[in-house]
């Protein structure tokens, strides 16, 4: 049997037709996103979030950088790189020192212990 371009096909046993089904490649999905063990990673630009714990740059700026909300004593490490000619400096975060500052925060839903939580007093009902 010739097919269209006049090649020989074979016949009946000869053929490699199979019925069999193909398997699908296996998609290999990770079940939780692995992150590299890193010693420095960058401070984001403005509009941009940090690829590695997606807060934003204004959110990581708060631990970080020395600045009043901290006393000038920031829990998280991090390094100034200065380059030459002018150009901005870059801050560098100690990756592991983010994390273990983001792995001692509270959940939101619990108090810290000793916090400074009063009652509300009852307003008074007279009003002479």
């Amino acid at each position: 049997m010739r097919n269209l371009f006049g090649q020989d096909v074979g016949h009946g046993r000869h053929q490699s037709y199979s019925t069999k089904p193909i398997p699908a490649p296996a998609s290999r999905k990770p079940d939780t996103l692995e992150v590299p063990d890193l010693l420095y990673i960058r401070m984001p630009r403005s509009p941009a979030h940090c690829p590695y714990t997606s807060l934003a740059r204004s959110t990581l700026d708060l631990p970080v950088r020395p600045q009043e909300l901290n006393d000038y004593n920031p829990p998280v490490k991090s390094k100034l790189l200065r380059q030459t000619g002018g150009r901005p400096r870059i801050r560098l975060i100690d990756f592991r020192s983010l994390k273990d500052y983001l792995n001692s925060l509270l959940d939101g839903n619990r108090l810290k212990k000793g916090s400074n939580t009063r009652k509300r007093e009852a307003m008074p009902t007279n009003y002479d």
